[in-house]
């Protein structure tokens, strides 16, 4: 069994969240008692499902790879720190040979500062490839509407804290460390969905992310907020499908809805190939990579840089992370670690069902009829306490 730590939410609180209050003005508030769509829909978030609880994809299978092939492009643009780094350390002998004290104090120092740059953005890398390729395939958000809990299961990374320059050179460490896995559990009552939008700029274009997520209050009646977490990927979604998902789950949790609504499917297969991982992060990937191959070819011929067409050099910046996204969304599943959620939590989840089964009957797919099974018991042992478990 996966080793984990568990946690109640009162006992990882944030520092400095707003008031309910003020969150008003800053983000929609969603309330439980009011439907927020008409399409109620899962978006193939669910992965599995029991009698009394669903578990839903935090960090869905389509989009694994994604941040490491755009990650190749933060690469190169640390590559290109390394001339200023050669130029700089090279003429050091230089300034000593002629005495200019002075300029090798004033290059010394843009150099130091060149490599915590250097240093700073590989622990970035580190992260984001060990969070990518190498993170548990499942990190699910379990929702039990018997016990009227919400359980987040995710890697426990260390908190930035770069007030000295020894923490920060701490945290640095931290990224290539162990990360202990965390389960973290919410009381509903004290969960309030909320969805805003932050629009930001990227390179040259200008992004708007759409972010559907709950915060957590200190008690079901109360102003104070201790925490937050998101729902479903901000790449995933818009206002339109961050309504049919909240309002997916408000049904199930307030109202009793059913696992598949009419239009759902299960979350996808974990991809074991290359043709399965392009298929899940998309089924028009053909064009795409076909066009990553033309783009290629014709760069590579081109005599040097200034010759380069501008069609094929467009159309190499936008197809070729797209197709490195496939292969790292084969690897990622491939190197990822598997992750056995407790038997407990199992156990107060109920029976396990059949997704795929439920989601034909949604849609009106006829299914065969199976003989009842034996149901295993609904609890296993006692729901362990705060502290560190096996």
């Amino acid at each position: 069994m996966t080793a984990y730590v568990f946690r109640r939410a009162t006992e990882v609180r944030a520092k400095e969240m707003l008031s309910v209050a003020e969150r008003s003005t800053e983000a929609q508030h969603l309330p439980k008692s009011a439907a927020a769509s008409q399409s109620p829909s899962s978006y193939a978030l669910v992965r599995r499902a029991a009698d009394n609880a669903v578990f839903l994809d935090s960090a869905t299978t389509r989009y694994r790879g994604v941040p490491s092939a755009f990650l190749l492009i933060f690469i190169g643009g640390m590559a290109l720190l390394l001339w200023p780094i050669l130029t700089t350390a090279n003429g050091f002998q230089e300034l000593i040979q002629q005495g200019d004290y002075g300029w090798l104090v004033v290059d010394f120092v843009f150099l130091a500062f060149i490599l915590a740059i250097e240093a700073a953005a590989l622990s970035v890398v580190v992260r984001i490839l060990r969070i990518d390729l190498f993170g548990p395939k499942e990190v699910p958000l379990v929702f039990n509407r018997k016990t009227r809990k919400v359980y987040k299961f995710i890697q426990n990374m260390p908190a930035r804290d770069l007030s000295s320059l020894r923490n920060a050179f701490r945290y640095w460490l931290t990224a290539f460390q162990p990360w202990p896995m965390m389960l973290i559990e919410y009381e509903w009552d004290c969960l309030e969905a909320e969805y805003f939008e932050r629009t930001t700029l990227l390179g040259n274009v200008v992004k708007t992310f759409h972010v559907l997520q709950f915060y957590v209050k200190e008690t079901p009646d109360s102003d104070k907020v201790i925490g937050s977490f998101t729902i479903a990927s901000p790449f995933m979604l818009g206002r339109e499908i961050a309504m049919d998902i909240w309002e997916f789950i408000r049904c199930y949790m307030e109202e009793g809805g059913p696992v598949m609504c009419p239009g759902d499917k299960p979350a996808p297969a974990h991809p074991r190939n290359l043709w399965q991982a392009a298929n899940t992060v998309w089924v028009g990937w053909p064009l795409v990579v076909g066009a990553a191959i033309w783009a290629a070819n014709r760069v590579a011929q081109a005599p040097d840089l200034y010759s380069i067409d501008f069609l094929p050099f467009v159309t190499a910046l936008v197809s070729w992370p797209f197709t490195l996204a496939i292969v790292f969304n084969w690897l990622g599943h491939k190197w990822g670690a598997d992750v056995t959620l407790p038997p407990e939590l199992m156990a107060e989840a109920g029976e396990p069902m059949d997704i795929k089964r439920i989601s034909d009957e949604a849609n009106g797919i006829a299914v065969p009829d199976v003989p009842t099974e034996k149901k295993l018991p609904s609890r296993i042992g006692k729901m362990r306490k705060s502290g560190k478990h096996r």
